[in-house]
């Protein structure tokens, strides 16, 4: 069986800490050795309600019975309540701890004796001096120099002064409202959610793109009745341009791109087309003109002297020609054939044609030309 008396402790006033000790008996004579120490803080002789944390201490030497330690269970641990004491303790090195009883209770020490009649003693009271201070000449509320000029001051940085000049270093920085009646002046001028003049919204973020807003003109280095005039070139460097009718431009619209041929070119007359013309476009929408004189060199006396020609732009029909009637032959004659067309990515349009209805042949194309206009980056449908 291990016993503990309390012997004595003294509170170092410097610390929260103090020096605890106590007599420790084993098996009813005086402990001799290593012992380890478990110390909880109570509010009562018995019950639950711990004060702190636990503190263990290890391998304390125990000679005679007589133990010393220094404990810290932290300034707002004792506010002036009672205290009692908690210790277990076991051999150093033994399993588990052994319970001692009873509680032992905490005694005043002469510091504490000192800080229960500090607040009644003016002596006390003016020891803990602000900046060596004397309590008599500490600010109060009837003090005139609750009015003095303090910082910030005129001159200070923390003061934002009433001058026309530029004051070095200084800042200000406000969650309300704010007026000025003169002019505003600043190098860069930072804003959350948009720009009012007059009363209405300029400019505004939406939607993380900057809107112009409002009824207002805008006229960029000229004065115009349009809702946006600019003296100077307009730049779009990617997404182009919209229009009322829904169509984007990204580049010129009106660009030409034309080839043409003299040279005479038989048809096929299997069945299939023969390809007249051809023009790579980049993506839009083309205005596309095909000029073609197709000649019939048919032999009269085999009976062969009317021909029908098909015509296709890519996969597009355009009509079929007829040269000549029965008994009517026509041996030249020149047609214009027009489409608007989309193309949905960079590639070839074709203008081709075929003598489709009669496989014994001999219609050419003669002078040709094929050109397409770009009118538009998309087609708009209505």
């Amino acid at each position: 069986m291990l016993l503990v008396g309390l012997s004595g402790g003294a509170a170092w006033g410097q610390s929260t800490g103090f020096t605890y000790q106590g007599r420790l008996t084993d098996g009813g004579t005086p402990a001799n050795g290593n012992y380890d120490l478990q110390f909880a803080l109570f509010d009562a002789a018995d019950g639950s309600n711990q004060i702190g944390p636990t503190k263990i201490v290890s391998s304390v030497s125990v000679s005679g019975g007589v133990f010393t330690v220094t404990l810290d269970f932290g300034g707002n641990s004792f506010t002036g309540a009672n205290r009692f004491l908690e210790i277990s303790a076991r051999p150093s090195g033994a399993a588990s701890f052994i319970l001692l009883t009873p509680r032992q209770p905490i005694t005043t020490t002469p510091y504490a004796v000192r800080s229960i009649t500090a607040s009644n003693s003016e002596m006390a009271n003016n020891a803990q001096q602000l900046a060596g201070v004397a309590a008599s000449q500490y600010v109060k509320t009837d003090d005139s120099r609750l009015s003095d000029a303090r910082d910030p001051k005129a001159g200070n940085s923390s003061y934002v002064q009433n001058s026309t000049s530029r004051q070095a270093a200084t800042n200000f920085n406000i969650s309300g409202n704010g007026t000025a009646g003169g002019v505003l002046s600043a190098s860069v001028v930072n804003a959350d959610s948009n720009y009012n003049l007059g009363g209405l919204s300029v400019l505004n973020v939406r939607d993380n793109t900057l809107n112009l807003g409002g009824p207002l003109n805008v006229g960029i280095g000229i004065t115009s009745n349009s809702k946006l005039a600019v003296a100077g070139t307009v730049e779009s460097t990617a997404g182009g341009f919209k229009f009322p009718d829904g169509s984007v431009q990204a580049s010129a619209a009106a660009k030409a791109y034309i080839t043409k041929g003299l040279a005479d070119l038989e048809l096929d007359h299997s069945g299939s087309f023969t390809n007249i013309s051809t023009l790579n476009l980049p993506p839009g929408v083309y205005l596309l003109t095909a000029t073609v004189a197709f000649q019939n060199r048919a032999n009269d006396f085999l009976a062969d002297n009317t021909r029908q020609v098909t015509c296709y732009f890519n996969d597009e029909y355009l009509g079929n020609f007829r040269l000549g009637e029965i008994s009517k032959p026509m041996e030249f004659f020149v047609t214009t054939m027009h489409t608007v067309f989309t193309q949905p990515a960079s590639g070839p349009v074709s203008f081709k044609c075929g003598d489709t209805f009669n496989d014994s042949g001999h219609v050419f194309a003669k002078a040709r030309r094929f050109s397409a206009v770009r009118v538009a980056d998309n087609p708009v449908t209505q």
